[in-house]
């Protein structure tokens, strides 16, 4: 009997501390995790989700082919929010595990950013100020269970300073749009009619100044962020859809976008795969997902803040866990951002395991979702992936859509189906109060959202 005990001892010894075995008998295993999120990401650019995107995004498609976790309805009812605005700045700071480590990029406005190349100093020793810094600390910390957030803008405006440098869009327009571009880039002053399309493409601010409409207002508020915000004013954008070649525009508008989701695609390879180290890839969930679309003139709307469309309300979201093979597990439920964030909450601090969160995401949808826009001059709903219907405040005009049958949400049925109205409008005032979910966040009208 004591030969036995003693060998009972050993091996538990062995397997426990050694080999970390046994240990994983009686604590179930804790995981670091890696969330890589990106502002203004459409969900219709990667390819995992729309064939279409089949060269843009391959890395990406590669890493989450098996054992992985997919949101095919990731939507974000008020799309201006982050993942990151519904969280403190360190996730980590009261949890259960005090000994975790949190690596974020530098907070900039109540969340963080982590710039591709070296940024400003960042604030405290747990930030990262580039992609580089980002993965040096990860890297030096892979042996403590840690959180590693980033949230990058690469795909946000402006677009073509980031493309340029890598020459990216060279290889996705033609000679005339090249030369169309060039011109406005180099002689902006000669479009005064484009200044919502200038300012997307190079983010300079004093082209307010210089254009007619809006001049008066450069000269009382030179507030860039504020200024910006004419981005998404629609009697600028409808001068721009009368000027000379604006399909052109829009044309050579998406390009640059899909170029950007090529580069990105690249870029982020590295760290979904743990920069080849051995040690995080066995003890790391890798997370990439966004945090709602933006338009690119679909229906007419820049940005994404106004409007209520799906292309502005869909985030992506892919979640890998090590040693997990099979399929992709996909779950369609309307899941709201907030659930992704109480799900990253619960794995950090071992609340939520990582068998259970497919169930948890489940239980987490919404089949009615109240949508509401960011100068609350939209109010909506979307129900159980089949109805898509909102009102415009200022005059109460309803728009409803099938999206089973219309996806792109280019029919609007509420002259034909009344009925239908009158069942959604009741439904929205018996729900409507669920929007206080929204984190506390300002949101100034007439601002380029974040």
């Amino acid at each position: 009997i004591c030969l036995l005990l003693l060998v009972i001892t050993v091996s538990f010894y062995v397997a426990s501390v050694k080999y970390r075995g046994a240990k994983s008998l009686i604590e179930p295993k804790k995981w670091n995790l890696l969330v890589l999120s990106f502002c203004s990401l459409r969900s219709d650019v990667l390819s995992i989700y729309n064939r279409r995107a089949h060269n843009l995004t391959p890395n990406i498609e590669k890493f989450f082919s098996q054992g992985a976790y997919r949101l095919e309805n990731g939507l974000n009812p008020h799309p201006w929010t982050s993942l990151f605005h519904y969280q403190s700045k360190t996730w980590f700071r009261h949890s259960p595990n005090p000994g975790a480590f949190e690596v974020i990029g530098a907070g900039t406005k109540g969340f963080t950013r982590i710039p591709i190349r070296e940024g400003r100093i960042g604030e405290g020793k747990n930030f990262a100020t580039s992609l580089g810094s980002f993965r040096d600390q990860v890297l030096q910390k892979r042996s403590m269970p840690f959180v590693a957030t980033a949230h990058f803008s690469y795909m946000h405006y402006p677009y073509v300073d980031r493309v340029n440098k890598e020459a990216r869009w060279d290889r996705f327009l033609t000679v005339l749009e090249k030369q169309r571009l060039d011109s406005y880039l180099n002689q902006p002053q000669d479009f005064q009619d484009k200044l919502p399309l200038l300012l997307i493409l190079t983010g300079d601010v004093s082209l307010v100044g210089k254009n007619k409409k809006t001049a008066a207002l450069y000269k009382k508020d030179s507030n860039p962020d504020r200024l910006l915000g004419l981005v998404a004013n629609q009697d600028l954008i409808a001068d721009w859809k009368a000027s000379s070649g604006f399909d052109e525009d829009v044309a050579i508008l998406r390009k640059i976008y899909d170029a950007n989701a090529e580069y990105m695609d690249e870029f982020i390879t590295e760290a979904l795969n743990l920069w080849g180290n051995k040690e995080l890839r066995q003890n790391t969930i890798v997370i990439l997902t966004g945090d709602h679309g933006v338009m690119n003139m679909d229906h007419g709307e820049l940005t994404h803040a106004t409007a209520l469309y799906d292309q502005a309300l869909r985030y992506p979201f892919m979640m890998r866990v090590p040693g997990k093979t099979g399929d992709v597990v996909n779950i369609s439920g309307q899941t709201p951002l907030s659930a992704v964030a109480s799900m990253l909450k619960r794995l950090m601090s071992g609340e939520l395991r990582d068998h259970q969160v497919e169930s948890f995401l489940i239980a987490q949808a919404e089949p009615v979702m109240v949508l509401r826009d960011c100068a609350n001059k939209l109010r909506g709903l979307r129900v159980e992936n089949k109805w898509k219907y909102v009102v415009r405040i200022a005059d109460g005009e309803v728009s409803l859509y099938d999206l089973e049958k219309d996806p792109e949400e280019k029919l609007n049925l509420a002259l034909q189906m009344p009925k239908k109205v009158a069942e959604l409008e009741n439904l929205y005032w018996e729900n409507h109060q669920r929007f206080s979910k929204l984190p506390t966040r300002k949101c100034t009208p007439g601002l380029v959202a974040e």
